[in-house]
């Protein structure tokens, strides 16, 4: 059925996109009365049906676009199964999941069989900063390749929020060349960069520098909590790292046994070469010994004060540093 189609998928972003210039073609050529917009988490298979088999006004078409329906139990996805085969053929029912569809019911199957979908994955690696590149130069500047790299280690991957960093950088660079510095100084770190830079500083024997990313991460609002816990997430990461390269394994192999995305596994593996396991697993252990101590509520924090923990990760810095 070519007027049934899935949009799906991890990368939200480019779903979007592709729905957003489906929506664009589709008014040029049959005016936005004959395009509805509907939210599927909200609504029936009965009222799609309906809606879908609404005679277009002026025009021999008509797009329905469908948000998050097949997040809907399976007995409502069941029941669209009963109306699918009725729908008119001048309407085009496009589902849009920014959530990975529950691939084992029978509204999934149906679609993936007998119409059309597109999955969207994340870009990563040289594909994505080739994106970055071109995504730069259609503002009207440029970026090297180097840049780019960098740009996804500072940002993080979600091209996005990538989107935004370039649209806020290539007005600043408009017909120059964007730099490491005007990253630095434009882009807002991810979390999970400012958790390297930390777990670098450890690696480096740094107290001082450790120290003031622990205070930069402060006065970035974040919750000490979720802090920790992806502290504790990279020395875990860091751990089977360093355990495979001591077993001799390749960076193939590495990504077998690690389930990580390559991005994560390529870092990691830069850090872990500048740990021994035995110091690893020695401040993981701490880092475990914090969070007893959290639950067991020898560690106390509320919202209008973590200073307790913030203490405690300070202490964690300084005795292994």
């Amino acid at each position: 059925m070519q007027s049934i189609i899935l949009f799906f998928g991890e990368n939200t972003y480019l779903i979007n996109q592709k729905a957003s210039l489906w929506e664009q073609e589709f008014i040029k050529k049959h005016g936005d009365l004959n395009l509805i917009k509907l939210e599927g988490k909200r609504l029936t298979a009965r009222e799609i049906y309906e809606q879908a088999n609404q005679t277009p006004f002026l025009s021999d078409k008509k797009l329905l676009i469908v948000r998050g329906f097949l997040e809907n139990k399976s007995e409502i996805q069941k029941e669209f199964l009963e109306y699918i085969e009725r729908i008119a053929d001048f309407t085009v029912v496009l589902f849009v999941e920014t959530k990975m569809p529950d691939k084992r019911l029978s509204l999934y199957k149906y679609i993936t069989k007998n119409c059309r979908t597109e999955e969207f994955t994340n870009l990563e690696g040289n594909i994505l900063y080739d994106w970055i590149i071109r995504e730069v130069q259609k503002r009207d500047s440029q970026i090297g390749f180097s840049e780019a790299k960098y740009l996804t280690e500072i940002a993080g991957l979600s091209m996005q929020s990538l989107s935004n960093e370039i649209e806020k950088l290539s007005l600043n660079r408009l017909h120059k060349a964007i730099r490491r510095e005007d990253i630095d100084t434009l882009t807002v770190p991810k979390l999970s960069y400012n958790v390297f830079k930390l777990t670098d500083a450890v690696a480096a024997k740094n107290a001082k520098l450790a120290l003031k990313i622990l205070e930069e991460l402060k006065q970035f609002n974040e919750e000490m909590p979720m802090l920790f816990h992806m502290i504790v997430r990279q020395f875990r990461i860091l751990i089977q790292i360093r355990d495979c390269l001591d077993k001799g394994l390749g960076q193939a192999d590495i990504k077998r046994s690690v389930p990580e995305h390559p991005f994560v596994i390529m870092n990691g593996m830069k850090q872990a070469a500048n740990f021994q396991l035995k110091d690893l697993k020695e401040i993981y252990t701490a880092l475990l010994d914090i969070e007893k101590a959290f639950k067991g509520g020898r560690i106390r924090v509320s919202v209008n004060d973590q200073t307790e923990f913030e203490l405690a990760l300070q202490k964690l810095v300084v005795t292994h540093c």
